[in-house]
């Protein structure tokens, strides 16, 4: 069934408001770093496999396992981490900085887009550099850091209810970057379990999820850990559709479903463009440019290229009172949290 234009109209202007007034936050996926040149997950594990079969013990039944794995399994960060296992750690090492390290091309008119939107925050789960190398062409003021970080994890929270005058622009690399060591990398078993295993993460992002307004751009929305703060959310019944999400609808769904699925289980009002017919694992290039281009035009955006000039930073406006109150709370449960376990 087609996109319903009356319901995607009204999510789309909810979320051109939201974005104006600072309130927004983004978090991309790899369907934003695919622009770059970056593999989407379908192809990043495909490859994965090709490198084992290079790089591991050259077995026809390793290679066999690893193929197993992608096909019996449906979380891309899951599969990922399981098929690091099976090579030595140099090996895996090497594959994630020729795979995510940076290219020749450091920037793409779709995420040079994306990063002059004027976000509060942008987090990314990608470890390549396209949002980080965007955001320096904006030349815009921001600080960057990964969550296994922990002090730097620590600030942000605080951040998150500051006032105008404290307010700090940040990039944070939720699953660590490819030039990190490989236990501070959420492809490894280690990284993983770090992450995913510790409280501290959970406890974190509920944060996010209950206090901020996040856009998922280029995200799949299949990783279910990463996704339970936002269930908890949902579930909670303090907000009303609170986060967005641009996201495609194949034909054969029908549009009040699916968004009213998004909605139920994860507190997102979803934007829909159209999923193209050869399924390019982002849902369609073209249909994906021209939502992200309609958005940066209502808001009057144009982004920056080398020859244009810096322009003059502002400071995102506050947070209104009852969220401010609200993420102050729920920052100084999540800083109790942490003092706690440093203790221990």
């Amino acid at each position: 069934m087609p996109i319903n234009p009356e319901n995607n109209n009204r999510a789309r202007e909810r979320l051109l408001r939201l974005i104006r007034e600072g309130h927004a936050v983004v978090l991309t996926g790899a369907g934003l770093s695919a622009w770059a040149g970056y593999p989407s997950w379908t192809e990043l594990l495909d490859r994965l496999v090709t490198y084992i079969s290079e790089h591991g013990d050259h077995a026809p039944a390793e290679e066999a396992r690893a193929r197993e794995i992608v096909d019996t399994h449906e979380n891309p960060l899951q599969v990922a981490r399981q098929l690091g296992g099976m090579l030595a750690p140099s090996d895996f090492a090497a594959f994630i900085n020729e795979e995510l390290g940076p290219k020749a091309k450091r920037s793409h008119e779709m995420v040079n887009i994306v990063a002059s939107l004027p976000f509060r925050h942008f987090l990314t789960l990608n470890l390549d550099p396209t949002l980080y190398d965007a955001l320096v062409l904006s030349r815009q003021p921001f600080e960057s850091f990964t969550c296994y970080q922990k002090n730097s994890l620590i600030k942000f929270v605080k951040s998150l209810s500051s006032t105008v005058e404290q307010y700090s622009r940040q990039l944070v690399h939720l699953h660590g970057r490819h030039s990190d060591p490989l236990d501070n990398v959420a492809l490894t078993t280690d990284g993983y379990n770090d992450l995913y295993g510790h409280d501290l993460f959970s406890r974190f992002f509920q944060t996010l999820a209950m206090t901020q307004r996040i856009v998922f751009v280029g995200f799949g929305f299949q990783d279910q850990n990463f996704m339970e703060p936002f269930r908890v959310a949902a579930r909670s019944c303090m907000l009303e559709f609170c986060h967005f999400a641009i996201v495609p609808l194949s034909e054969d769904k029908d549009d009040a479903r699916v968004r009213n699925k998004y909605r139920d289980e994860w507190c997102v009002e979803p934007i829909f463009y159209p999923k193209n017919a050869n399924n390019d694992g982002h849902g369609g290039y073209g249909e994906f440019r021209t939502e992200i281009l309609r958005i940066a035009q209502e808001l009057e955006i144009t982004p920056k290229h080398e020859s244009q000039p810096a322009q003059k930073s502002t400071a995102a406006p506050s947070l209104d009172h009852d969220d401010t109150v609200r993420a102050e709370q729920l920052s100084n449960a999540t800083l109790e949290q942490i003092s706690g376990e440093d203790n221990v």
